[in-house]
Order: C-alpha cells, then structure tokens, then sequence
C-alpha cells in the first residue's frame, strides 16, 4: 500500500509540478490519518459512502494535507455543490491528490460492497460513479424512443394473410387455432374470445369464406351474424392499394367484437344489451315510416321517406352496415333532397333494402357500444328491448326536452335493471363469500353504453357542455381547452397569416348565362365572426337510454348543416367525400360533387335538380368561358345566441344583395328579411339553401332573378 511519504505520481496539468521540500511532506505524513482494522471491515453506512463521494468530503479532505505545489492542483476548482459534469472535468488531477489524501477504497468503504478491483480504481472511479446519473438518463431516453418506435408501429397492421391475421387477433386479446385440412384442403383459424367465434377458412393466402357466431348472446344476436360476417370478409378481401389489401379495417372491426367480449360480465352479453337498442329503434323507424307513408300516399317513394326519417326523424338504425361492424344510427346525409339516381324496378320493393348508391355517400352515425365504467359512477347498461312501449306513440303529454324545448310523440318506458348476481360472479364459493359481505349478493354491471359519432361533429363549446350535462355526463374542467369554433370548422385548412385578419378564400362556380352558355364565374369569400366563440369537437358520448340520443339529433343535425355551408364556402381545396349520386347517366370517376361541388354541376343543374318533378338530364357543355372577375361575397357568422345565423352580401347591379337567414333544429333554415319581401321568394331561397347547401349556388342563382 501506498503510504504518504511516497513519491506521488505526476499531476495531469500543464505547469510542471515544483518538488516539495522534506519538512513538508514530512509534516504531510503525521497530518493523515491511517485507517484502522474496525475501519477497514465494519460495513459503512449509505451516508457514509455518501458522504465520502461528495465534493465537500474532497474539499475537507484535502484542506487537511500538505499544500501544493503552484501549478499544481487547487481544490477551488471543486466548489460546493459542483454539478457531475463539473465534478469530472479535474478528474485528472484529483488522481494525483488522492494518494496525498489517502481517500482510498478501504477509507470509502468500497472494499466492504464487494467492488473488485476497488483499490485500483482511485478517484477515476469516484468520477465515473458520480457519471453514472447521466448514463442512466441516456438510458431512460434510448428507452423512451424504442417505446415510442414501438407504439408506431402498433398502429400498422401491414397486409391480409394468414400470419398478419393470426398476430393481429393475438394483439387484440383473442385465442387462436389453426386446423388443417386434409389431403390439400383448405385451412382454418378459429379466432375465440368468451362468448364470440370468427372461423375463417383460407384457400393459400386467400380468404375464401368468413363465419362470425355469438355464442353466448341471444338468438337476435345470431340471425344479424351472417352480415356480420360479410363485414369482415370485405374487410380480408377489400379494394386494394398499392397491390395490397391492409389489415386496418379488419382490426377495428375485430377489436369492436374483443372490447364488447371481455365488457361481458356475470353472464351478461354487451351484444344482447346493444341489440335490445337494436329493436326498440327499429318499431321506432316502422312507426314513423308508416306515419310519413300514409301522409304521401300511394305513390311514395321509399328511399325519399327513408331519407326523410333519417335526416328528420328518428334516425335509422342499420346492424353491420357501410364496412361496419355492430349498430349504426344514420341520423344525418350530406344533401339529401337531391333527387336519388334511376333506379331498376326491384330497388322500388318497400321490402328491400336502401340501394348500394348510400355506400358512397356521406351520412352521420352513432356507432352504439359498450365501455368500462364504474356503476357507482354513471348509470349501468340494461339487457331489455322494452325501451319504448308496443304502441311506440305516446298518447299522453310528455316533458320537453331542456335543450330543445320540444315535447316528445315516443311513448319510452324504462326497462328494469340488471343486475349480476353473486352466483354468477363467484360460483361455487357464492354462498360462503355473500353471508361475510352483503354487497356482493346483487349489482349493477360495471359497463355503460356509449355513442360514437362518425364523423365528428364540431360545435360552440357551450353547446358541448348543455349535451354533456343533459347525458348525465359533465365535461371535466381539465377536458375544456382553448380551441375556437372556427379553427375547428376548418381544421384541415391553411389560417389565415394574421390570426386577427378575417379568412378569404377564392373558389369557382359554374353557371350558364343569358344565352344559355355554360360560364364558369370566381368567387372571393370573406368570413366575419360577429365574436369570437370557443369549439369543441364531439365524437362520442355516453348515454344510459336511447331517449338520449334520438332527442339530441335535432341539435347535431343544426350543427352538422352549418358547418357544411361553412366549408363548401371556405375550403380552398376539395374536402374528401364521396360522390351523392351518379348524374346524366354518368359513371364512376365522372362525376363527384362533394369534391367539385361548384365546378361539375351548373346552378341550373343544381336547382332543376330539386325544382323539376323529374331527376334532371342536362346536356353536357362543350365549352366553358371563363370570367375572370371576382365576385366579392362577405359572409357573417354569428353561432351565439341559438339558433346561428349566417349573414350573405354580395354587389349587384348598383347596389347589395342581402341574404339572412338562420339554421335551426334539424338543418331547417329561416330566411330572415323585411315584411315586404314576398314569402314566394324566401321559400325559393329556403329551398336553394336546404336541398345545395351551397352559399355559391344561393348567390349565383339570385343573381340571375329580374
């Protein structure tokens, strides 16, 4: 061992050290402590150790030896408090100091925790440890970017076959088996969860037949399983991209079946619960159909009532319906009153179904599920398909709805609850365990329904909180952010430069002129907000009863109409959408009216469309002059107080043309003008704003009235 009066070893520094006299490192010798036997096996205390490791144990330490040399090393470069980084800068030449200090292992304590080697490691070692925090965050941030790496890639599920199936099913939380066909036959992996089953048989990599089975549901449950079935087989066998189909919409769907599957408890199926909803809806479709119906007379056209009750109604309820898996409720459909295309005779069967032509049309649902929730906490789902009374109408005066103010005609009663027993829960140890605590003999299930809408529906923020409020679901303050309606209405959409500047955007329109020349005409918008106003957007709710939803379509669908005219205005670039109908015999790809709402269809078009008694046959224009001027429209919007209301003027002629109107419950609008203004002329712009929900369309079909 190295004792104080050997010669030191060289300090790493830039002057050449100056040798220190006798009498000192004499006097150095007698002034160090030499550590003891009790000191050298007694195991040291954490404070100990340390102590032993900080900077102020270093500056006392050496405060107490032998001065030294100029150049050589001064512990003022250590101060209290020093950050590690700082610390191992004079690692170099705090080595030399330390045998002058006799900090060594055995006085540290080192030797006692088992480090090999610690003699060895002077206060090299010392610095390293004290680096070990900065190791250990660089460690913490490898590992957060993995996990972030991992996370992405989660989220992609990569292509249809049989292994990506497999893993896929794995992730979600179900069993799989695979069983092999005989003599070259096809294969099969059954995908279970408690009480479903998905079969799928596959010939190669190719699925050829899908079998969907509810095994611990009721038997509605099971006659909607065939349709079911069919979502998941276009899922596996949908439209390709890139060479490929992907596994994405077969995993939402397949994780729709797992959440609802594990929700089940005690014997109680989330697929019953919803398909009690299921039926309650639809005596309440049959009942307004029958009603609309009787109102029309015989010579009704059942895809107009249909889409009538849909977007005015009660909403439509569909079971694995648009690629979806589980129950819809449309109660919404972009530009409904457009006459429907022409039809083959079969379609016109009252017994059929809607044509395939909705499948590419834009309509808002609520997807109607299950989700954990505590029953001490919001009301539990109930088992039952007496929601609503055999009569379906109300034959005695109902409250009004605080929100919408309007009185109910639903005769809805209120099922009994549910409740999970103990003997369901706990089995055989039932008996035993319910006597030492009464509380688990009967509850309430630890699951609630809940609404997802699709797509989301933008909205004041007020508004947002009344909903909320009227489910029995109070929006958390902590939820509440700083989001204004209009940056949620054109979420997809450049800002303006200047937050305080209004939006101004420049589209086109096309129409024909006086002498019946197709023209195309440019519009510049410019949107004012009377004052600024708060957003939310509402993609799902909780509800305890259907009563809650269908009584707060009327409010979603005021909402759903303004921000269509709000965007068809001032969206720059085509909002992706699908096409409302094929027009003049045209095929897919010729036309799209969502994505060229102005430029395909003339206002001509557009209004014959919904004015003539027949669907419109218009010639298609050989040539389009082009008419550079723009045409100023100033749209003001005001969303509060209820109902909002949108503010039209533009020049013409000498003088303003001036449109006011207001959207109310259900997409109806009023024109708002003088007393003097013929009624005939704001039921005409009633019906423009209704039937294009088109700003554009309105101004260039005015334009041309005398």
């Amino acid at each position: 061992m190295a004792t104080p009066a050997s010669t030191p070893r060289p300090l790493h520094h830039a002057s050449k050290p100056t040798p220190r006299s006798n009498t000192t490192a004499s006097a150095a010798a007698n002034s160090v402590h030499t550590p003891t036997p009790a000191s050298l096996t007694s195991p040291p205390t954490p404070a100990a150790v340390r102590a032993a490791a900080s900077p102020m144990y270093l500056r006392e330490k050496l405060a107490k030896s032998s001065p030294l040399a100029p150049g050589g090393f001064s512990m003022s470069r250590v101060p209290t408090g020093a950050s590690e980084a700082a610390t191992q800068i004079s690692i170099g030449s705090m080595d030399g100091a330390a045998e002058k200090t006799e900090l060594t292992p055995a006085v540290m304590g080192l030797g006692d925790l088992g480090i090999v080697g610690a003699a060895q490691v002077g206060v090299n070692g010392l610095g390293a440890g004290l680096g070990i925090r900065g190791m250990r965050d660089q460690e913490e941030e490898r590992s957060r970017k993995t996990e972030t790496i991992i996370s992405m890639l989660a989220t992609k599920w990569g292509r249809s076959c049989p292994e990506g199936i497999e893993r896929a099913a794995k992730r979600v939380g179900l069993e799989c088996l695979w069983e092999e066909g005989r003599g070259g036959a096809k294969s099969t992996l059954s995908i279970a969860g408690n009480g479903v089953l998905v079969e799928l048989a596959f010939d190669r990599d190719e699925v050829q037949d899908v079998t969907l089975e509810f095994t611990a549901s009721g038997q509605e449950v099971g006659k909607g399983a065939p349709e079911g079935a069919e979502v998941l087989k276009k899922d596996l066998n949908g439209q390709e991209k890139d060479g490929y189909v992907f596994l994405d919409a077969f995993v939402r769907d397949l994780e729709v079946l797992a959440r609802m599957d594990k929700l089940a408890e005690g014997g109680i199926s989330c697929f019953d619960a919803v398909d009690g909803i299921r039926a309650a809806l639809e005596r309440i479709f049959e009942w307004d159909f029958n009603k609309k119906r009787d109102v029309s007379g015989p010579d009704f056209d059942k895809e107009m009532l249909d889409r009538d009750i849909l977007c005015r109604g009660n909403g439509r309820p569909k079971m694995h319906t648009r690629g979806r898996l589980g129950l819809a409720v449309q109660f919404w459909m972009d530009r409904s009153l457009l006459p429907p295309e022409i039809r083959e005779p079969e379609a016109m069967d009252i017994d059929q179904s809607i044509p395939k032509l909705e499948e590419n049309l834009d309509i808002y649902s609520a997807i109607i599920e299950c989700e954990a929730s505590a029953s001490s906490l919001y009301p539990s789902i109930r088992v039952s398909e007496s929601w609503v009374s055999d009569s379906v109408e109300s034959h005695t005066l109902n409250e009004s709805n605080p929100l919408t103010m309007q009185q109910s005609q639903i005769d809805w009663q209120e099922p009994p609850p549910t409740l999970v027993t103990a003997s369901q829960l706990l089995g055989d140890n039932a008996m035993a365990l319910t006597s030492q605590d009464p509380l688990l003999q009967e509850r309430p299930p630890n699951v609630r329904f809940i609404a997802h809408f699709e797509p989301p529906i933008v909205m004041p923020l007020q508004v947002a909180i009344d909903i909320h409020q009227f489910v029995g679901a109070p929006l958390a303050q902590e939820a509440l952010q700083s989001t204004t309606y209009e940056s949620l209405i054109f979420a997809d959409t450049p800002l303006p430069s200047n937050l305080h500047e209004q939006r101004i955007v420049t589209k086109t329109v096309s129409s024909y002129n006086s002498f019946d020349e197709p023209t195309k005409h440019k519009h510049q918008y410019t949107l004012f907000l009377t004052q600024p106003e708060y957003g939310r957007l509402i993609d799902s709710l909780p509800f305890s009863h259907p009563r809650q939803i269908v009584e707060l379509l009327p409010i979603l669908r005021q909402w759903i109409l303004l921000g269509s005219l709000l965007r068809r205005s001032f969206v720059p670039d085509p909002v992706p959408a699908s096409s409302v109908g094929k027009i003049n015999g045209q095929h897919d790809g010729d036309f799209d009216f969502e994505a060229q709402p102005n430029e395909s269809m003339t206002v001509e078009e557009e209004l014959a469309a919904f004015l003539a008694p027949d669907p419109l046959r218009a010639p298609e224009p050989e040539a389009i002059e082009e008419k550079n001027e723009e045409l100023l429209i100033d749209v003001t919007l005001s969303t509060s107080p209820s109902p909002p209301r949108i503010g039209v003027v533009w020049p013409q002629g000498s003088g303003l043309k001036t449109v006011d109107f207001s959207v109310g419950l259900n997409g109806a609008v009023e024109i708002h003008g003088e007393e003097e203004e013929k009624e005939l002329e704001k039921e005409k712009i009633k019906k423009v704003l209704e039937i294009g929900e088109d700003v554009g369309v309105l101004v260039e079909w005015l334009s041309k009235e005398p």
